[in-house]
């Protein structure tokens, strides 16, 4: 009984290693088969790879195109805003303005300023009728129709000539006007000339009834006088040049201009220290 156990239990464990053994042998050829299985797959689908390299590469341009356009919208804005802190200093930033009598308030000076971007400080003498007649401010001027209505409600047309002066002719309208005598005399009839700047005098006149205006003028233009009044009261050039030629005289004028400089500086008491500064004794 003893031998027939053990041998039982000897062909038990040889069956059972066997099993075992064809159970791995299985899973081994699983395993080879679905490795298999992989590698034919790959070689079937060796396209695949390709496209799929294909596709990377396309996706790769497409970023780079993009981040060459971000870039490009990056450097436009930056210039954008360049320009905006540039025009935001320069609007912060005094203009220059000129001061002068109504001898300097005419239209081809008030356009000279006006092209070199300075403001003006000239007065602009209004216009006047002899007699007390109507005056050029009393016509009611339309230069976008290019017309003229006077007081009696008559309207003519400007004729402009080729530099673009022109003059509006009243002619046979004031032959019967009940108001010709507070406004002409003349045969002809009633003209008001309007010159190619007349919109500049327009406005300059205008802007000379602001009160702002009108108290920066009274206290600016003093200034100017005076300081020409003491160029003039001595005999250094102020009044009449020297010399001949419009760089001696500008030379000239500014060795005059640097002297009463001088001379104004030591009214005042300053003097130079040994820095090279100046302050009042």
């Amino acid at each position: 009984m003893a031998a027939d156990l053990i041998d039982d239990l000897a062909g038990g464990d040889d069956t059972d290693s066997r099993d075992d053994d064809s159970t791995h042998r299985g899973d081994v050829a699983d395993s080879s088969g679905d490795v298999g299985s992989e590698l034919a797959a790959k070689a079937m689908g060796g396209g695949g790879g390709s496209s799929r390299r294909g596709g990377k590469t396309k996706a790769g341009r497409a970023g780079k195109a993009a981040a060459q356009v971000a870039r490009a919208s990056r450097a436009v804005a930056r210039r954008a805003n360049g320009v905006a802190r540039r025009q935001r200093r320069r609007a912060r930033q005094a203009r220059p303005k000129v001061y002068g009598d109504a001898a300097y308030g005419s239209g081809e000076f008030l356009d000279h300023l006006s092209r070199a971007d300075i403001d003006s400080g000239c007065k602009t003498q209004p216009p006047v009728a002899p007699g007390g007649r109507y005056s050029k401010e009393h016509f009611y001027i339309d230069l976008e129709a290019d017309t003229v209505t006077c007081p009696a409600g008559e309207e003519v047309a400007i004729r402009r000539n080729r530099a673009g002066d022109g003059i509006a002719y009243f002619e046979s309208a004031c032959a019967d006007c009940p108001l010709r005598s507070d406004c002409t005399t003349a045969a002809s009839g009633r003209t008001i000339a309007v010159g190619r700047h007349e919109a500049l005098l327009a406005q300059a006149r205008t802007q000379a009834q602001d009160p702002k205006w009108l108290d920066d003028y009274r206290h600016t233009r003093p200034k100017v006088e005076r300081k020409l009044g003491h160029l003039m009261r001595r005999r250094h050039g102020g009044r009449r040049a020297r010399v001949r030629g419009r760089r001696k005289v500008d030379a000239d004028f500014n060795l005059l201009a640097a002297a009463q400089n001088f001379a104004r500086l030591a009214t005042l008491g300053v003097r130079s220290g040994l820095a090279g500064t100046w302050a009042i004794a």
